[in-house]
C-alpha cells in the first residue's frame, strides 16, 4: 500500500473512531443513533469491525506483556492483601 493509501485508510479509521466515541457518548440504541445520524446499521458495524481489525493488528505489532515484580524479603501478612498491596504500590511507584 503506498503512502497516499495509508494516510487515507488512518484518517478514515480515525473518523469513523470519532464517530463511534459519539455513538457511545449519545446513550442511544445503535438504531436510533443511525436513523438520527442518517445512517444504516449495517455501514455502522462495518465500520465498527474495521476500527477493530485495525486495532487488532497493532496490538499484535506491539504485543503488550504485563510487568511481572518479584520481590523478596521479609512480609508481614498481619496488614492483610489491601494493606500490602499499597505499599507495594507506593514503595514501586506502580
Amino acid at each position: 500500500m503506498d503512502k497516499i493509501a495509508k494516510t487515507k485508510r488512518a484518517m478514515r479509521l480515525q473518523e469513523w473512531s470519532e464517530m463511534y466515541r459519539a455513538y457511545q457518548a449519545s446513550g442511544k440504541t445503535v438504531s436510533a443513533w443511525c436513523e438520527e445520524q442518517e445512517l444504516s446499521p449495517k455501514t455502522f458495524y462495518y465500520r465498527l469491525r474495521k476500527i477493530r481489525e485495525s486495532a487488532l493488528k497493532c496490538s499484535e505489532k506491539h504485543e503488550v506483556v504485563p510487568q511481572v515484580y518479584l520481590v523478596c524479603g521479609y512480609t508481614d501478612m498481619r496488614r492483610g492483601i489491601d494493606g500490602l498491596a499499597a505499599i507495594v504500590q507506593q514503595n514501586y511507584r506502580l
